[in-house]
């Protein structure tokens, strides 16, 4: 997106790029969102400096936080890859800590992930995307979940097709 002739990539928000499947309906959404109305970035101190595309990393608002209404709305998923370094990682739009015991949190996470179709199909029960990265028990909200076939997180230590049993 540009803001002021600022090129600004959305923090912690992961949409398809240019020429990727599912790319208009996130841009089409921006665009009715912002457009005849000021638009304003609040840049993340956490990435100062921008990403390796030159753009600037930050909060978008145009009336709302248009970070949090990809997300909500199922055009986004969390990027989670800058969660350790984003000063917006513990916002409660972000999604960053599902397992922060916000339930609605990792709801709105596996709703988003389940309709961008980004479930691995080893979990059947929940939604949970495959690597990378590579996930561990302490990531993921749920607990005692079904594991069929090749459970590439390594969730079910002892192959008795239940993972992250308490």
């Amino acid at each position: 997106m540009d803001v002021n002739n600022v090129r600004v990539r959305f923090a912690l928000v992961d949409t398809p790029e240019i020429g990727e499947n599912g790319y208009q309906s996130p841009k089409d959404f921006v665009k009715n969102l912002c457009l005849g109305h000021d638009a304003e970035v609040d840049i993340d101190d956490g990435q100062r400096g921008g990403d390796r595309y030159g753009r600037e990393v930050g909060l978008v608002y145009c009336r709302v936080n248009v970070n949090s209404e990809l997300l909500k709305k199922g055009y986004a998923i969390t990027y989670t890859d800058y969660c350790d370094v984003s000063e917006f990682a513990n916002d409660g739009w972000a999604i960053c800590y599902p397992t922060n015991g916000n339930e609605s949190d990792s709801e709105t996470s596996n709703a988003i992930e389940k309709k961008q179709g980004n479930c691995d199909p080893s979990y059947p029960d929940v939604c949970i995307p495959s690597p990378p990265p590579d996930l561990d028990c302490s990531d993921v909200s749920e607990k005692n979940f079904k594991v069929k076939g090749s459970d590439p997180h390594r969730f079910d230590n002892d192959n008795d097709g239940n993972a992250c049993e308490s």
